[in-house]
């Protein structure tokens, strides 16, 4: 049981080389209608950015404040956060040696002490009703079990539409193995369901150090903890009882600046890598839709690649159709 004077939300915000925008997410969580949160700031070992490099991407309406012309590059992140909010003891500061965002992350999960955890990235930041209009979304399902509160996220540079597709769909733990409905950063996650099941995003999934066992170079460590989450999730509760509620929310603004989030696939077929790697992890899984799913998804996914018109067109239309129809509700 959850006290009433308990933590109610623990922010994570791993930093790496985005301190030009470290302040404007700081402020943003400090502004929060809802009061009752803790955010831990994870630098992730960052080397700084030089201060030619603060005034690229950067929203239109935001004006820094910290003075940073004589502070070191590598303590420009210990300087904004003491700055911006080192007064407030809700906000915490933790230092530790590259790992990547996952690693920062699964190192977060280790200090959190809230009932929620949501995951908000240095270089994006939050409109000042976010926390509160997660609040009144989660009190309004309390007499679901562990309900799985997701919400937009608005992307603002370079396009301003949502980076999550608006499409209402049924979210089933078959369809998460090709559609990105979940990701680590959309959706609050109880730390109780974190922590008894030990889940951890995978270093292999995402940016960070060069590493021999690297599967995907950028960006699918969210697909993968969210799924393992649901799936952590169904466990407990059973899959009849599964339940989403999307909050339709537009107040996590999402900065596109890296010119890999362009055409990231681009090279690596980082799709089918993606799900090659979902296959082989769960094709034994109890659930006969998530294996259906785990079998035909990595097909599906490279025949993009094949040279034959019939199977690149028909074939694949045909398993896609395969996949929606058979994973798309619950048997």
């Amino acid at each position: 049981m959850h006290k009433d004077d308990e933590i109610f939300f623990s922010i994570i915000v791993p930093n790496y080389r985005t301190e030009a925008f470290l302040e404007q997410n700081l402020n943003s969580i400090k502004s929060q209608n809802f009061k009752n949160f803790e955010c831990l700031l994870i630098n992730d070992g960052s080397p700084g950015v030089n201060l030619e490099k603060f005034s690229l991407n950067q929203d239109e309406d935001f004006f820094h404040e910290v003075d940073l012309s004589d502070v070191p590059l590598k303590n420009q992140a210990k300087k904004i956060f003491d700055t911006t909010v080192g007064g407030d003891s809700r906000f915490k500061y933790f230092y530790k040696n590259q790992g990547g965002t996952a690693d920062a992350r699964n190192f977060a999960f280790t200090k959190m002490s809230g009932k929620y955890v949501i995951c908000v990235d240095a270089d994006d930041w939050i409109l000042a009703d976010h926390l509160e209009k997660l609040h009144k979304a989660i009190e309004a399902h309390k007499d679901k079990s562990y309900p799985i509160i997701c919400f937009l996220v608005y992307k603002f540079y370079n396009t301003p539409s949502p980076a999550i597709n608006k499409r209402k769909r049924n979210i089933t733990l078959a369809n998460m193995l090709y559609v990105p409905t979940l990701i680590e950063w959309n959706f609050a996650a109880s730390c109780d369901i974190v922590k008894k099941y030990n889940l951890k995003s995978d270093p292999r999934l995402g940016p960070g150090p060069v590493r021999e066992d690297k599967i995907i170079k950028h960006g699918y460590d969210d697909l993968a903890f969210a799924w393992d989450y649901v799936d952590a999730v169904q466990k407990e509760i059973g899959k009849k009882n599964l339940f989403f509620y999307n909050t339709w929310q537009e107040t996590y603004m999402y900065r596109n600046i890296n010119s890999f989030n362009k055409d990231r696939l681009k090279g690596d077929n980082a799709d089918y890598l993606f799900l090659k790697y979902m296959s082989q992890k769960t094709r034994n899984h109890n659930d006969w839709q998530v294996r259906f799913a785990s079998f035909l998804a990595p097909l599906h996914a490279n025949m993009i690649n094949s040279k034959s018109y019939f199977v690149k067109f028909f074939l694949k239309k045909c398993i896609g159709f395969s996949l929606k129809l058979l994973t798309n509700f619950y048997f």
